[in-house]
């Protein structure tokens, strides 16, 4: 579980850090770069995700406290992370589940094809697929969406799935979600 702690107070963290939570989520660049730098004693073994869109201009930053990215679905940005990374970053191919205008992300049937474009590059390693479904859909669509998600990211590098938020968590558990990204059912309403 990924806790997503964006617009939360610092002590929000310490306190699920000091319970033994070590995952936590960010969106935007400059907000993880202080909270990072912030927790960095208090919080030594924090593992921060990035699951908000990139910035090209932003992903040095993001790397210096990132390795873990949920939000890849633009090769130039995975290539720009491959080298400038002094380590093994993973990620989760974006995917827009339902081709939504409004959203980023690749369709399902380009996924696999974007996955395997990307072997050459040597500091990333790709979990799986993530995707944020649309608000719109019955928990029927919601389930069926979810499993032919979960279907198609066992060919996907680690085989794993980023999928489930506060809203629908359940439906996403049920259905084989590797990695939950909850922030308002842990941290509250944000301020």
């Amino acid at each position: 579980m990924v806790v997503v702690s964006k617009k939360h107070s610092v002590s929000k963290i310490i306190d699920l850090y000091q319970l033994g939570h070590r995952d936590f989520g960010e969106n935007y660049a400059s907000e993880l770069s202080e909270k990072a730098e912030f927790l960095k004693v208090e919080c030594p073994d924090i593992r921060w995700h990035f699951i908000g869109q990139i910035q090209s201009n932003k992903l040095k930053l993001i790397l210096q406290h990132s390795s873990i990215f949920h939000s890849i679905n633009n090769a130039k940005h995975l290539k720009k992370i491959s080298d400038l990374a002094h380590q093994k970053v993973q990620y989760f191919i974006n995917v827009n589940l339902n081709n939504e205008p409004q959203k980023n992300g690749l369709t399902i049937e380009n996924a696999k094809q974007f996955f395997d474009s990307q072997h050459e590059l040597t500091h990333v390693e790709c979990l799986g697929l993530m995707s944020i479904p649309a608000a719109s859909l019955t928990a029927e669509q919601q389930s069926f969406g979810y499993q032919r998600l979960v279907s198609e990211a066992k060919s996907i590098g680690a085989g794993k799935v980023s999928l489930g938020m506060s809203q629908d968590f359940e439906v996403a558990l049920n259905k084989g979600s590797s990695y939950l990204r909850l922030g308002t059912v842990i941290m509250g309403a944000r301020s």
